[in-house]
């Protein structure tokens, strides 16, 4: 049986190249479930790499009405990195595991994105623009935990260095001399965020139980009242968090709820990882301006 992943990998490709098609002039797309189309696409791809391709009918009139080059949002070239990474990812799928499998497979999804110029909407599929959208969405809050967790680093770093009296000789004797610190500071900045988690859910759980009340609200004048969600996807939706609230409250009276959050399968940078020291080491090799700070002829 065919995996989600290799389904996806295939409906991604489609989508790229048909996209490609419109606005340069190729007609690979007419080849999809042809034998020869594997074939077909490794020539069309050299192409692509030395951006040999005019403009489409399409793509010339998007630009004669806008005035703007910017109206076609990539060069061939860019797709060809896009099918490499496809065909790559495909030809590593039997020695990888499933997290990974999908970790690449959202990577190769966002940098399409990126291609399209974030213009999600250009993909013009709902699958794929739907996946897009989750994805993106999920990059961006685990950024921004992550922005959290490397202020509270170079913080440490900062206060250890005044209280040292010296600064360290590389980032690995820095990090190592720390992690004990950190992992204490992770676990105050974990119970900050449940907090914060259970407070914002129990507003929207506030919100959505004063609509339920509006919602039986009389009608007057006849007037047809606005439309709403139907009582049985609100009570979902309403139980759902309720269940949130009620597992994060438990993680938070554990006796260790950083522990608990992972056991949980909440995903926290840092948290407390089997290779955190190396993991913060490689990040901060990476940031010249702290580095200057902490240490020794830099």
């Amino acid at each position: 049986m065919e995996s989600k992943i290799i389904s996806d990998l295939a409906l991604l490709e489609q989508n790229i190249v048909e996209n490609f098609c419109y606005y340069y002039q190729c007609d690979l797309v007419a080849e999809f479930g042809n034998p020869l189309y594997a074939a077909m696409k490794e020539k069309i791809m050299l192409r692509m790499k030395d951006n040999d391709f005019s403009l489409s009918e399409q793509a010339l009139s998007l630009i004669e009405r806008s005035d703007d080059i910017k109206s076609i949002p990539y060069k061939p070239d860019q797709v060809f990195e896009l099918l490499v990474q496809i065909n790559s990812l495909r030809e590593d799928m039997e020695q990888l595991k499933k997290t990974l499998q999908k970790k690449r497979y959202s990577n190769i999804l966002m940098a399409y994105v990126d291609v399209l110029g974030g213009r999600i909407y250009l993909i013009y599929n709902t699958a794929l623009e739907r996946q897009a959208k989750t994805t993106k969405a999920a990059i961006e809050k685990h950024t921004k935990s992550l922005y959290s967790r490397r202020e509270i680093i170079c913080r440490v770093l900062r206060e250890q260095v005044v209280q040292r009296g010296r600064k360290w000789d590389n980032p690995t004797q820095a990090v190592t001399s720390i992690i004990p610190i950190l992992i204490k500071e992770f676990e105050k900045d974990d119970v900050i965020w449940i907090k914060s988690k259970i407070t914002r859910m129990q507003d929207e759980l506030q919100k959505l139980e004063q609509d339920d009340v509006s919602m039986f609200e009389s009608r007057s004048d006849n007037l047809i009242k606005r439309k709403k969600a139907s009582s049985t996807v609100k009570a979902k939706k309403i139980n759902k968090i309720q269940v949130e609230i009620k597992k994060l409250e438990s993680i938070l009276h554990s006796k260790n709820p950083s522990l608990k959050l992972k056991d949980l399968n909440y995903k926290m940078p840092y948290n407390n990882t089997a290779y955190l020291d190396e993991t913060i080491i490689h990040w901060l090799r990476g940031q010249p301006e702290i580095l200057k700070e902490i240490l020794n002829s830099i």
